[in-house]
């Protein structure tokens, strides 16, 4: 096989209307360091800890763009919305998730034990 055969790769992205922001954003997959570091921060997030939902907003900040792929908001500006709009908040954030393969049936695959 010889590079020029090989599909250059491209993040997953996906459009979705957020009345609450006016329109239709895009959110995009995370690139491979993006990922690791978001991972970082997720696997921290227990039940215990009084910092656990800070991803949230975190991923938000790091996969939704206007059209021109510009970042919507920081992460300050993500709790801001979030507190107003929660649904709305979540329902990115979830789109996020799967667009980045955390969470979903994939993720549990790559990460459950395979035997010898």
């Amino acid at each position: 096989m010889k590079k020029s055969q090989i599909k250059a790769p491209a993040l997953p992205a996906k459009e979705i209307d957020v009345p609450e922001l006016g329109g239709v954003v895009v959110v995009r997959g995370l690139l491979l360091k993006e990922r690791i570091e978001y991972a970082r921060m997720y696997a921290k997030d227990n039940p215990t800890d009084p910092d656990r939902f800070d991803h949230i907003a975190e991923l938000l900040a790091r996969t939704v763009r206007d059209e021109d792929g510009v970042f919507i908001f920081t992460v300050a500006e993500w709790e801001t919305f979030g507190a107003a709009h929660y649904r709305a908040a979540i329902r990115i954030w979830s789109l996020a998730q799967d667009l980045c393969g955390f969470g979903g049936e994939e993720e549990k695959k790559s990460e459950s034990p395979t035997p010898d």
